[in-house]
């Protein structure tokens, strides 16, 4: 008889939020605790308990919804999960190549026809290896495997250690005699090829890989598996690898021909051209020599006889073809491995079900249709009622005191659980967002996440016309005056000598009175940061401004066009400054207005972001719902939160309140928080790679181009933990090609203009391009940025030969020089063109990180190599490194940062290795840059072209040699 199919019980204790009779208990105890002096009443058939029920009960789907499978809740509508997050072990628990025989393992793995390879130090120079290549009787060319495993080492080289030369091991033909006798049924051409084949393998084995399945059957842990490099053809055993053989043995030789099969017993085994047991090997492996087919007489190394001790005859044909099949059957076993490590489960990222959590289904559905919530309505003994009509009484639907009662309290409880219905819905949402939250693509601004209750799929409500009527949509101005519906804008007017000019921004449409002025208090907030506009296509390839809200929705947008993105961002910065001038003088009330909108009024934005404003009552509802959120989401912070719970599940940190405390710009709180989050994202894109490469060195193979932001695994962390680069472009080094002077002492601030002539000259006149400070006063710029808007620290003197006039700057303590000119108005103009790039918002902040950046110089690249060096006499080679900042940019000027950056230097370098950091000024920096390209330039040509020329690299290492030993001197000349 067959079982009746069953559900599956629930485990004995559920998850406190699945548990319904555990959220109602604590439900009904929060309800006695605060309102037990008015309801007492708790029997299960009471109004209140039973929406405490519902709720309850709600609450269960949305907990039993926050156990789905976490590649469920991380899976989208398209059914695709982003991985940029998520690792693999073999990708995530690997590293590069450290010991030697990891680097053994690693050329095996990576090169064909190689067979071993050996790392042996140099002696008297620390760091510095030589490598000795094995490499199969079928392998190619010993130049080209050379080529190959050099190119492999470069990519993979290990930071302060470097190989000094490649060898290939010569084969040291062995000359043998003896008698092998064969089991009954062998085939002597199979077991003689069987021979060669054990010989070239088992004397000196290589490296054996072994499938990752069978370690795991075994038992034995992944982090155990894949602890070393990461290898295609599984995972190698680090027990059967074996030294350089120095010598080989007639004891090693007879031990691998017994174990062949087919052999039955070898005997007077000996070395033919000697009467030692052994023969020393000098860089040198045992080789076996195959007789050829063409040879007329070849000769064989054992003298073959049959089981019955006659000789057997052999074929060398038939030999050479029976070690070629153990050669295909060693590749076909080593290929299947690859394929049964390619195809484990353990190194495909999970795929998951998009479950459509966002959906919500309202708890009315579920009361007693006595409520009337549900889909079914009032009940039928309120619905029909008596009344009187004309030709007397008569039951009419919905008329009556009791019917319209009964639907007064329906609207009054569905107006009340209005309120939860709206909270679990959100919470619904912020679920199904979760994996917006955990990506590193850049997406939506907002954290917290809500959906409206009306006209949303994702929402079903038995009623939803009865809950648009709960909605005080309408104004109560256009209510009161019974008028149609009205529509206005805000208008930003332009601040012109302090007064308004012409008007600058239009807003979108506002539907009402009411939603006007919330929108003008925004943009009036808005306005006054260059960071909230953008540049959107416009009519005619034009482009205008654009000022967008938190969520990036285009609130207003600017009347006049322009040809070039870069006018157009030059406007919007232009704008924003003044309008700040004029917050900050008196106000923006005579700047910003509310104006009826005419019928000819529209927008002219091309569908490259489309945006309208809420023209129906569910828009309006649903964007104010996202006003509302946004009042309480503060998006950098809790961005930067989420972010740091990904780096912790590797044990990363950024130390967040000592990078905003360097941080320079005042006021600048969320564009810093942005910044840092670039920075914490850029690192955790890379981090598989960089993770594996934390130890290593750079590629000094590779061609050093000026954008690649990183070259060894120490920059890179480097670059990330002391927050280089953010939003600016990445530079891979300070670039130091600053505007110096001689005429001036201190420092002076230059005006840079344009093409004579027009109105790019007078463009140029206008607008300012940048500062040029003397290396002797880098602290003057951190001053200007803290204290120089302010109109009051600035005085405009004679000089004392009455011919030029001087502006000054006063800090705290001291008093600056800035500019001279031959007339006060003219200094006047430059000082107001100053203050605005400095202001919080201005172009200073927008570039205070300019410059920024650090060299990583190993010590060991710089030795002399024609001819090479013998003995590292005064330890400046082994194992040391140089960090070089530059000591200008704003952050690197404070000491405090300065020990902060040593600290993570001091932290991220392994620890046998000597970690020196320099500042450098200006000069220095000018100084070593010009040596560091001309010798990095040099590096590549030596490993990538015919002629190395490692003469003049030798010339231009010692430059650097020489500049180090003086910065440690403390006499570095710039």
């Amino acid at each position: 008889m067959a079982e009746t199919p069953l559900l599956p019980t629930f485990p004995g204790t559920l998850p406190t939020s699945m548990d319904f009779n555990a959220l109602l208990a604590e439900g009904i105890a929060y309800v006695q605790a605060t309102s037990g002096d008015v309801w007492t009443d708790f029997n299960e058939h009471d109004p209140g308990l039973t929406v405490l029920e519902q709720l309850c009960y709600a609450l269960t789907d949305l907990g039993l919804r926050s156990r789905y499978e976490i590649a469920d809740l991380l899976t989208n509508e398209r059914q695709f999960i982003d991985r940029d997050t998520l690792f693999t072990g073999d990708r995530i628990l690997t590293s590069a190549p450290i010991s030697g025989s990891d680097y053994r393992e690693v050329m095996y793995d990576r090169v064909q026809g190689l067979k071993n390879f050996w790392l042996e130090p140099v002696e008297g120079m620390p760091g510095l290896y030589r490598g000795w290549i094995e490499r199969f009787r079928w392998g190619p060319e010993p130049q080209a495997l050379v080529e190959q495993v050099r190119k492999i080492l470069r990519a993979n080289r290990t930071l302060c250690e470097d190989v000094d030369e490649l060898d290939v091991l010569a084969w040291k033909t062995l000359e043998l005699a003896g008698r092998l006798e064969l089991a009954a049924d062998a085939d002597p051409d199979d077991v003689m090829g069987r021979v060669f084949f054990d010989l070239d393998c088992k004397l000196v084995p290589q490296p054996l890989l072994i499938a990752v399945d069978a370690q795991v059957a075994e038992g034995e842990p992944f982090d155990r598996i894949y602890e070393g490099p990461r290898l295609e053809y599984g995972a190698a055993d680090d027990s059967q690898l074996a030294a350089r053989p120095t010598c080989v043995t007639l004891h090693q030789i007879a031990s691998v021909v017994h174990a062949v099969p087919g052999v039955r017993l070898l005997s007077n085994l000996r070395f033919s051209n000697t009467d030692q047991a052994s023969l020393a090997l000098k860089n040198e492996v045992p080789f076996v020599e195959i007789p050829q087919r063409n040879q007329p007489q070849p000769r064989w190394p054992f003298e073959l006889v049959d089981s019955t001790g006659q000789p057997a005859p052999i074929d060398a044909d038939r030999v050479i073809a029976a070690f070629r099949k153990c050669v295909a059957e060693a590749r076909a076993r080593e290929n299947a491995v690859k394929r049964c490590t390619d195809g484990l489960d353990y190194r495909r990222l999970p795929s998951g079900r998009f479950l459509d959590i966002e959906r919500y289904y309202s708890i009315q559905h579920q009361f007693p249709t006595t409520y009337g919530l549900s889909r079914y309505g009032i009940q039928e003994n309120f619905a029909l009622q008596t009344g009187t009509g004309i030709d007397g009484p008569t039951s009419l639907p919905n008329t009556g005191a009791a019917a319209v009662k009964r639907a007064a309290q329906v609207k009054q409880l569905r107006g009340y659980l209005m309120l939860y219905e709206q909270l679990l819905a959100d919470a619904f949402a912020q679920l199904a967002n979760v994996r917006r939250l955990f990506s590193l693509r850049p997406g939506r601004a907002e954290s917290y996440f809500v959906q409206s209750l009306l006209n949303d799929a994702a929402v079903d409500f038995p009623d939803p016309n009865g809950i648009r009527e709960l909605l005080r949509d309408e104004p109560e101005e256009d209510r009161e005056h019974d008028c149609p519906r009205r529509r206005y804008t805000v208008c930003v007017r332009e601040p012109v000598g302090g007064e308004p000019g012409g008007t600058a921004l239009i807003s979108v449409p506002c539907d009402g009175l009411a939603d006007a002025r919330q929108l003008a208090k925004t943009i009036a907030e808005r306005c006054v940061d260059p960071a909230h506009y953008l540049c959107a296509s416009w009519a005619r390839g034009r482009i205008a401004i654009v000022l967008v809200d938190a969520t990036c929705e285009i609130i207003a947008h600017g009347q006049e066009r322009y040809h070039t993105l870069t006018r157009a961002r030059r406007a919007a910065r232009r704008l924003a400054l003044r309008l700040r001038n004029a917050k900050e003088r008196g106000g923006l009330a005579r700047f910003v207005e509310i104006r009826r909108q005419h019928a000819s009024e529209t927008g002219g934005l091309l569908p490259i972001r489309e945006h309208s404003a809420p023209s129906t009552p569910d828009e309006r509802y649903l964007a104010r719902l996202k006003r509302l959120m946004a009042q309480f989401d503060d998006s950098p912070r809790r961005r930067n939160m989420f972010l740091n719970h990904l780096l912790a599940r590797f044990n990363e940190r950024f130390d967040d309140d000592s990078l905003q405390r360097f941080d320079p710009r005042p006021a600048a709180a969320d564009r810093f928080l942005d910044e840092l989050a670039d920075c914490k994202r850029s690192f955790l894109t890379t981090y598989a790679h960089a993770s594996r490469r934390r130890a290593s060195g750079f590629d000094y193979g590779m061609k050093r181009a000026a954008p690649m932001p990183f070259g060894s695994g120490l920059e890179h962390r480097l670059y990330s933990l002391l927050g280089i680069g953010g939003r600016q472009r990445f530079a891979r080094y300070p670039r130091s090609l600053a505007r110096l002077t001689d005429r001036h002492p201190g420092y002076e601030f230059e005006r840079r203009r344009g093409a004579a002539g027009g109105e790019k000259a007078a463009r140029a006149e206008r607008e300012l391009d940048g500062f040029v400070f003397d290396a002797g006063h880098p602290a003057v710029f951190t001053q200007l940025l803290r204290y120089g808007a302010d109109l009051a620290r600035y005085t405009i003197e004679r000089e004392a030969d009455a011919r030029r006039w001087v502006l000054h700057f006063l800090s705290p303590g001291d008093t600056h020089r800035v500019l001279t000119a031959t007339d006060p108005e003219r200094l006047e103009r430059y000082r107001d063109d100053l203050i605005d790039w400095l202001r919080p918002d201005g172009a200073a902040g927008m570039h205070v990180f300019h410059g920024e950046g650090l060299y990583v110089l190993e010590h060991i690249l710089l030795r002399p190599l024609a001819p090479p060096l013998q003995h590292d006499e005064d330890g400046f080679y082994g194992y040391r490194i140089s960090i070089l900042f530059p000591n200008w940019p704003a952050r690197f000027q404070s000491d405090e940062f300065k020990r902060f950056a040593e600290r993570l230097v001091r932290e991220n370098s392994p620890a046998h290795v000597q970690a020196d950091c320099y500042w450098l000024d200006f000069g220095q920096m000018w100084s070593f840059e010009s040596s560091y390209e001309a010798w990095a330039c040099a590096k590549y040509r030596s490993v990538r072209h015919d002629d190395p020329q490692l003469a003049n690299l030798d010339k231009l290492s010692r430059h650097l040699r020489d500049f180090l030993r003086d910065l440690a001197r403390g006499d570095a000349a710039p």
